[in-house]
């Protein structure tokens, strides 16, 4: 099934965004509404776009770390106009991540909706990316 090739360039700009740890690239992405998520911490972190954005503003981007800019997109699959899903990794500061993205495409352009994460300690995961 093929998908909107739009959502190519919002997974471009997301991946740019973290690896710049990048607030407000990753605000021309998300929507007002996002919701973030990992129960790989104790306690589960769950935040809305402020809290997330307030989190990414404290964190040493990857880029000034010296760290290859990375991420492999494992799946993409676009139900209807304005409904699709991305399944990504990437890996930084010894961890890999997967990410589930949900996304609408709301105002005319596609908004993540949800980031819903799991990560490993790279000393934990068979490969390194």
């Amino acid at each position: 099934m093929t998908y909107d090739p739009a959502i190519d360039t919002l997974i471009d700009v997301y991946l740019d965004g973290l690896w710049h740890a990048d607030s407000e690239r990753l605000r021309t992405v998300f929507h007002p509404a996002l919701l973030y998520a990992t129960a790989d911490e104790v306690p589960a972190r769950i935040f809305g776009l402020e809290a997330y954005m307030a989190e990414m503003g404290k964190r040493m981007p990857p880029s000034e770390a010296g760290a290859e800019r990375n991420g492999r997109v494992v799946r993409i699959r676009q139900v209807g106009e304005a409904t699709a899903t991305v399944e990504l990794t990437c890996a930084y500061f010894g961890r890999s991540y997967t990410d589930f993205l949900s996304l609408v495409r709301d105002g005319g352009r596609w908004q993540v909706i949800a980031k819903v994460f799991s990560f490993e300690e790279e000393a934990l995961c068979p490969t390194s990316m």
